[in-house]
């Protein structure tokens, strides 16, 4: 198992409610050797259509670095 700079971790979110009721959306996070001075690689796996979200699933976010 890789230690913590080097780890890729998954997240799967269900939501109930909202626009995005029903759906289930796959996250996954790599967090660099550089961490906490850079931002983590954050990839939507699921195809969604969110305009923080682009076609190849990168989140588009300035919160993240």
């Amino acid at each position: 198992m890789p230690t913590f700079p080097a780890m890729c971790k998954y997240m799967c979110l269900h939501f109930i409610q909202g626009f995005y009721r029903g759906g289930r959306f796959v996250f996954s996070f790599k967090v660099g050797q550089g961490y906490p001075h850079e931002p983590p690689k954050v990839k939507c796996d699921t195809m969604v259509y969110h305009p923080n979200i682009d076609l190849e699933g990168n989140i588009c976010l300035n919160i993240l670095r």
